[in-house]
């Protein structure tokens, strides 16, 4: 077998790896834990998709789109078949196969300065979230963008944040501030409500 996946979660605590080149039925997307050292298969291409688990070949590496999702492809080389490729959103992988118990779904809302991050299901655990503040000119052109995580407690729905306590991107050229929720590509996806308007007076 060979490596021609790897992909790491945005909250850099998981690698997405792909096992390739050892046959149709054998390639398969695994999640490596980088704190632990602890392995285990998600998902074989086959069960994706038939079309694609009967390719020979997976690869794609930091291919991940802002809605959690990251990027392979899916081929076999000198039989004339068109490569084929696949988005795979990781959390929701993880919680069709049971791996996770439940979908949490994040979502952010604003009432004046204050900015309301809420997540659905259970509360038991804290949750580390992750979130980034971009800058636009006048233009609505983009300037800048600051990262951060904040943390909800565990017992809690949510958390209020005041937008004068964030910190801000230095170059904001007179523009409009937005906050977005970011997906961790690990424990969470996020809604419609993925980003607000930053107030800050």
């Amino acid at each position: 077998f060979k490596t021609w996946v790897f992909q790491v979660s945005a909250d850099e605590e998981k690698i997405y790896i792909g096992k390739s080149d050892g046959g149709p039925a054998e390639n398969a997307i695994w999640e490596f834990e980088i704190q632990t050292g602890q392995s285990r298969e998600i998902t074989t291409i086959a069960a994706l998709d038939a079309q694609a688990g009967s390719e020979h070949f997976i690869t794609g590496y930091d291919s991940w789109d802002d809605r959690g999702s990251f990027y392979i492809s899916s081929f076999s080389m000198y039989d004339g078949d068109n490569v084929l490729m696949l988005g795979l959103d990781p959390v929701r992988l993880k919680v069709e196969q049971g791996l996770l118990s439940e979908l949490v779904v994040l979502e952010a809302t604003q009432t004046g300065s204050q900015i309301t991050v809420s997540r659905s299901g259970d509360y038991s655990s804290s949750l580390e979230v992750l979130y980034e503040i971009a800058s636009y000119n006048e233009l609505n052109e983009f300037v800048e963008t600051v990262r951060g995580e904040i943390s909800v407690s565990a017992g809690s729905p949510n958390i209020a944040l005041n937008a004068t306590d964030l910190p801000l991107p230095q170059r904001q050229d007179n523009g409009r501030l937005v906050f977005k929720l970011v997906n961790d590509g690990n424990d969470y996806v996020v809604g419609a409500g993925r980003e607000v308007e930053l107030v800050t007076q």
